[in-house]
């Protein structure tokens, strides 16, 4: 893997105050508007219902995380899963609503999620998968220290140490007022 070079912007931005949360029951239908409106740049384009939804809330019981701003409601969420228990990797994915993308928020709330989710879980590294077509996501990444270790003709797999993920999120909030 060669390192990628690339200068990490500490700007400020007006990222409201955020939390994190599991998602429950409830919150599926907004969970579900959010997923269906960015499916174009998921590895499966589907869309779901509401009922199908709760289907695979039931059977799977995933522990996604929510983003919601006080102010705004619920913004995002985060897709994890744990890879490997002994080596302490997990594949991690974010999702904003539309209306919240291209703001320069998701540095910020990935250094949230890094700092209250995965380090209590002495998380080692953290890999995840980007299409070719979703440039910005792939810049980010980048920013935040991943590498690319895979490709395939529709993607790219990529990985990062964590601690040193830890360092450029950190270094690429430090300077933001909430």
């Amino acid at each position: 893997m060669v390192p990628y070079d690339r200068k990490v912007s500490t700007a400020k931005t007006n990222l409201p105050e955020i939390k994190l949360r599991l998602l429950q029951s409830e919150d599926l239908p907004k969970f579900l508007e959010i997923r269906n409106s960015v499916s174009e740049m998921l590895h499966d384009h589907r869309t779901f219902t509401l009922a199908e939804c709760r289907d695979w809330f039931a059977s799977r019981k995933p522990t996604y995380f929510l983003v919601e701003s006080f102010e705004l409601g619920i913004i995002g969420y985060f897709r994890w899963s744990l890879v490997d228990n002994q080596s302490k990797t997990v594949e991690i994915g974010l999702d904003l609503s539309p209306e919240f993308q291209g703001r320069k928020w998701a540095k910020e709330i990935y250094a949230k999620f890094f700092t209250e989710v995965l380090k209590p879980k002495d998380t080692k590294t953290v890999v995840l998968r980007v299409l070719k077509t979703n440039t910005r996501a792939q810049n980010l990444y980048k920013d935040l220290g991943f590498l690319v270790y895979e490709e395939t003709d529709i993607d790219y797999s990529m990985k990062a140490d964590f601690d040193k993920m830890l360092e450029y999120s950190s270094a690429s909030s430090l300077d933001v007022e909430h």
